[in-house]
C-alpha cells in the first residue's frame, strides 16, 4: 500500500536532504520497506534508492550508517539480482571500513 501511494520516491527525495533527522528516517523506513519481500525490494531499487543510500555508509553519523547498511541489506537479502544492484553501488571498500 505505501508503495502504491507513491512513498518511496518521496523517500528518496527526502533522504538527499541536508536534514541529519531526516535521513535516518528516509533510510530506516526503506528499509522496513525492503524487508518485507522481493518485490517490495525492487520496487525501492526501481525508484533509484541504492545510489543514494550507499554514499551514506560513509557519513560521520554512526546511525544514518547503520540505517543505510540496514536498507541496503534488506534489499540484498532477497536475490542475487537485487545483491548484485547493491554492490554495483561501489559500497566496497567502505562498507568494510565500517566493520572496522
Amino acid at each position: 500500500a505505501i508503495v502504491d501511494s507513491g512513498a518511496v520516491p518521496l523517500l528518496i527525495l527526502c533522504i538527499q536532504e541536508p536534514e541529519l533527522s531526516l535521513k535516518r528516517i528516509c533510510a530506516s523506513a526503506l528499509s522496513d520497506i525492503c524487508k518485507h519481500s522481493p518485490e517490495l525490494a525492487q520496487a525501492v531499487v526501481d525508484c533509484g534508492a541504492v545510489p543514494y543510500l550507499a554514499p551514506l555508509i560513509s557519513h560521520s553519523d554512526a546511525k544514518l550508517k547503520r540505517q543505510a547498511c540496514g536498507a541496503l541489506a534488506q534489499i540484498a537479502k532477497h536475490s542475487v539480482d537485487l545483491a548484485e544492484m547493491v554492490v554495483e553501488a561501489e559500497i566496497f571498500p567502505n562498507i568494510l571500513t565500517c566493520l572496522q
